[in-house]
């Protein structure tokens, strides 16, 4: 049986914190949104971003691996094996660490500049 994390928690303070999460969630991607239109329209276009985003494909991959080794330390940092009480728990967690994994590779295969259709 899993551990109940808001035990002890008034349900006020529960929702105050899910509130909080969900503005901040909100503010990043307005503040993303904003980065992105502001860089787009410096560069002269959405074609311009694509065009150098392709150029510097080595420089940016590099500093995404960065991120995600940061990332990757951060979670194990915190343990979040210590969160599942049950085996079950345990499994289903390293089913989401297992996905999580898959689609990062996927993203960044995608992003790869390489003509697919040659290769296969």
């Amino acid at each position: 049986m899993s551990k109940d994390l808001t035990a002890g928690r008034s349900p006020f303070k529960t929702f105050k914190r899910i509130i909080f999460l969900l503005t901040l969630m909100m503010l990043i991607t307005v503040l993303g949104m904003l980065i992105a239109s502001l860089v787009i329209r410096w560069m002269g276009g959405v074609e311009q971003w694509y065009e150098w985003s392709h150029d510097h494909y080595g420089g940016l991959l590099t500093w995404r691996c960065l991120l995600y080794a940061a990332l990757t330390y951060a979670w194990l940092k915190i343990q979040p094996w210590k969160l599942a009480t049950s085996p079950g728990d345990r499994l289903r967690l390293m089913g989401l660490q297992a996905a999580a994994v898959i689609l990062i590779v996927l993203v960044e295969v995608k992003k790869a500049p390489v003509d697919w259709g040659a290769l296969l």
